[in-house]
């Protein structure tokens, strides 16, 4: 009975360490596998999705002018519900003669050449080579009145894309701009070494 009772006491004292056996670990290992997997799948996602948005960010803002096209970043309420802070519109640049009654167009403003406004067209007529408008907000009572040469130039909106002005106004500063191409270059070039190094490190615990 001792040597019966010793070799049970031997057998359980032995049992943690057979239950960390090498078929155990790589059973554990196997069964990490698929998340570990999924969540670096779901982070090289997320990385070039933050590249590609840099990218075409990029470029909107260099290139949108060759074709004649103005982004602007709307930063008060007054043409709500339409146009909302942070939205970003796009403007394609107009003749005066081509205003209509009902478009939202963007002018300087008349108060102060440096600020640009974008509302909606309530009136407009013709003063010899000057065509002189009246412009509102949708959710303002005040009403501009401003005049524009017949030969000039103002934007009329022609797309709104809501929520993603502020990322594009930031990127137009010379710390945005220089943001949205080394900061997805960075997280592209930590991905790589990642991948390079993890290998190595599981060669060598092997």
């Amino acid at each position: 009975m001792r040597n019966r009772r010793a070799v049970d006491v031997r057998t359980l004292e032995r049992s943690p360490a057979h239950a960390w056996t090498p078929q155990h670990r790589a059973r554990r290992r196997r069964t990490r596998e698929p998340l570990s997997g999924a969540s670096r799948l779901g982070a090289r996602i997320a990385l070039w999705a933050i590249i590609g948005y840099g990218v075409a960010v990029a470029l909107f803002i260099t290139f949108g002018t060759l074709i004649g096209l103005r982004s602007l970043v709307v930063i008060s309420g007054s043409m709500e519900p339409l146009l909302r802070p942070g939205d970003l519109v796009i403007d394609r640049m107009i003749s005066p003669r081509e205003i209509r009654i009902g478009d939202v167009v963007t002018f300087r403003d008349p108060t102060d050449p440096t600020a640009l406004i974008t509302h909606r067209v309530r009136g407009v007529q013709i003063q010899g080579d000057t065509y002189a408008v009246t412009t509102k907000g949708d959710a303002s009572n005040a009403l501009q009145r401003w005049t524009i040469r017949a030969d000039g130039r103002l934007g009329r909106v022609t797309l709104r894309i809501p929520a993603i002005g502020r990322p594009i106004f930031w990127g137009r500063t010379r710390v945005g701009a220089v943001g949205l191409l080394v900061v997805p270059a960075a997280l592209l070039a930590s991905s790589l070494l990642v991948q390079i190094w993890r290998p190595r490190a599981a060669r060598g615990a092997r």
